[in-house]
């Protein structure tokens, strides 16, 4: 470790042109008119057990003169006839400026750290015409002064030390003391004695810090070692080192073991997704005397840090093969990772549900018959398998609509085939159902989670009924008359009907020539098929004394649509009104019509009804039926007028089923 000192002339600086004779101010250099003066700064001896490594001459300059060159030299006379007989000299540049000039003179410092006694500092002319400079005088403050750094002795590792690795030390021993020096080390608990080195001098030692010393540093990659010198008892000099730890000391991992870890009681033994977590168990271990101070376990796209060494995740969202890597940090920020392939399996899961819940009446060998005096549940049910190992259980129970749930009653599963997503079959009710309406519900239960689905059973008297969701289903192998459907749908129009998603709704926003479709709805692929249902409203707006005719239409068959006439009484009243099946006096207005269109048995069946705006009076109810003596899908609904429609007409379609 060096040292800096500042040393001030030991007596007043002095300067003159033919001799050493003005201490009243100080001032070197050679001026305009050819005069030459020459200064002197005395300094005591510097202590010759000291290593300079810097000597620097530090002045204040008082004129304002320019830029100049002086020349700086010493020796150990003060006498005037051995001003220009000096130990070194060298030109020196003194910038301009009344401030601190600083020079160094580190190159003649063996020079000076040679003088016994009091030496002298000789300024003179350097090189120029003019080099006069006038400089603060005194022995403190901005005196003139030397700055000296220095130490008694020095321990210079070269390549910087490290355990394990060999390295040159070039050791300088303090001048002036022992005869010889032993050169030590000391780091925490550990310490040794490297070599010896002679008093006075310097001289280079090998030495390689042992792995060992990794022992004392264990919180970082690099500690301090102190290197001493001792003159056989006392303690000479020391410095502070650093001593690095080997890129090789690193921590390792042998083995990482996973466990499943589920919930108390549950012991199907596997990782379930959602439900499931992992314990990873890693064997690792750092070397001269680290520790592991991190675990970390990266599964599933998600990273869990733990200080011991088992590390466990939350529970596992991601199914199938995962594979982990492991990083384990040890008390010196160093790290071991290991990537394993294939760590652990996942298996999906989801909760089981009942695709469908089919009634119907039968007799007892499960025959369907209307007349039949049991129920066949037929259930369709979706599992997950969980590697073969999930447990399920199916169960029904039934009342009369509007009673009291029996007893549940196990439902047989399949054994062979697709185990975990099939239909079975349950015949209920003992002979004892009668022709009123049922209600089953079907409750599946796995390892983790059950359902429970409710389906109604109508009365065996009903040739279809309006289902709480809106549809409409028809029982038997009736299809109904036209006057039968204008009552229903009469009465549907009452509020019975709901709206299921709606699909359509155009409003006209210019007139359409007669004859045109003003509507027009494509039915998407697999939307009009056997069971689809769809509800609609009609506007129809003209302005015209006479009345307007407006003709639903499916499947691009206009041969029979069905006509229902509207009006708008003396072309005045321009309101949005929809279609109806009527003409009359300009006192009547017009309220609203409403309908289904359904496929049932292969026939697209129309059925709607309109009502007064003022009595709430129905008007009319229509019902029209495609039937070409084979199955009909449903593909287009439309509608067209007979004369000229205005805009402002709208349409608007809901798919039921």
């Amino acid at each position: 470790m060096s040292t800096t000192v500042t040393l001030y002339p030991s007596s007043l600086p002095r300067f003159g042109d033919s001799a050493f004779d003005t201490t009243s101010r100080l001032q070197s250099g050679r001026t305009s008119a050819d005069t030459y003066y020459y200064a002197i700064l005395p300094f005591a001896a510097i202590d010759p057990s000291w290593r300079i490594i810097s000597l620097k001459l530090i002045m204040r300059r008082e004129d304002t003169y320019s830029t100049f060159t002086q020349r700086f030299g010493s020796n150990e006379s003060g006498a005037w006839a051995n001003r220009n007989a000096l130990d070194w000299n060298a030109n020196f540049s003194v910038s301009s400026g009344t401030n601190t000039k600083t020079w160094d003179l580190t190159a003649y410092a063996d020079t000076i750290n040679g003088y016994a006694g009091t030496w002298y500092l000789h300024l003179a002319h350097g090189s120029g015409s003019v080099s006069f400079c006038r400089w603060t005088q005194g022995t403190s403050g901005d005196a003139p002064r030397l700055e000296v750094e220095y130490e008694i002795a020095s321990i210079e590792p070269d390549p910087a030390l490290e355990c394990g690795v060999e390295s040159t030390l070039t050791v300088e021993t303090p001048m002036g003391g022992a005869a010889s020096y032993d050169v030590k080390y000391s780091i925490g608990a550990s310490s040794g004695t490297i070599g010896s080195v002679d008093g006075g001098a310097t001289d280079t030692l090998t030495w390689t810090p042992p792995l060992a010393l990794a022992d004392e540093i264990t919180a970082a990659v690099s500690g301090t070692i102190t290197l001493a010198l001792y003159d056989g008892v006392n303690l000479a000099y020391s410095v502070d080192l650093p001593l690095a730890i080997p890129a090789s000391m690193v921590p390792s991992i042998s083995d990482t073991d996973f466990e499943v870890v589920n919930a108390a009681g549950d012991e199907i033994g596997i990782h379930v997704q959602g439900h499931s977590a992992t314990k990873a168990t890693v064997s690792a271990a750092s070397v001269y005397g680290a520790t592991i101070a991190d675990y970390a376990l990266t599964i599933g796209g998600k990273t869990y840090h733990l200080a011991t060494s088992a590390v466990t995740s939350d529970a596992l969202t991601v199914a199938g093969i995962l594979n982990a890597t492991v990083t384990v940090t040890d008390t010196r920020g160093r790290t071991a990772t290991q990537s394993i392939t294939g760590a652990i399996t996942v298996y999906a899961y989801a909760e089981p549900i009942i695709t469908d819940l089919a009634l119907a009446r039968c007799t007892s060998d499960g025959t369907e018959s209307n007349d039949g005096t049991y129920i066949k549940a037929s259930i369709a049910c979706k599992t997950a398998a969980l590697n073969d190992l999930n447990t399920l259980a199916l169960s029904v129970k039934f009342r009369a609509s509007g009673g009291s749930y029996g007893s549940a009653i196990a439902v047989d599963l399949p054994t062979t085939g697709d185990v975990y997503n099939f239909t079975a079959t349950a015949i209920i009710g003992a002979g004892g159902i009668g022709a009123g309406a049922y209600d089953v519900q079907a409750t599946l239960s796995d390892h983790y989670d059950s359902i429970v689905e409710v389906e109604t059973l109508a009365s065996a008297t009903r040739w279809l009924t309006l289902k709480a969701d809106g549809t409409i289903k028809f029982h038997g192998n009736l299809v109904p008359d036209a006057s039968v459907l204008a009552a229903l749908v009469e009465t549907l129009a009452g509020g019975g009907m709901r709206r299921g998603k709606l699909v359509y709704d155009v409003t006209l926003a210019e007139s359409v020539a007669a004859g045109s479709d003003v509507f027009a709805y494509t039915v998407p692929s697999g939307a009009g098929a056997e069971g689809a249902l769809y509800e609609f409203e009609l506007w129809w707006k003209n302005n015209t004394t006479s009345g307007n005719d407006a003709r639903m239409w499916v499947n691009d068959d206009t041969t029979q649509s069905r006509y229902m006439s509207a009006m708008n009484a003396g072309g005045t009243d321009y309101t949005s009104y929809p279609i109806v099946g009527y003409s009359g006096s300009s006192a009547y207005k017009p309220g609203y019509t409403r309908g289904t269109i359904s496929v049932m048995a292969g026939v697209v069946t129309i059925v709607g009804s309109g009502r007064r705006a003022l009595s709430n009076q129905v008007v009319m109810s229509f019902a029209h039926i495609y039937d070409y003596n084979a199955p009909v899908t449903l593909t287009k609904i439309a509608v067209r007028g007979a004369q000229t429609v205005a805009a402002g007409a709208r349409m608007k379609i809901w798919r039921l089923a």
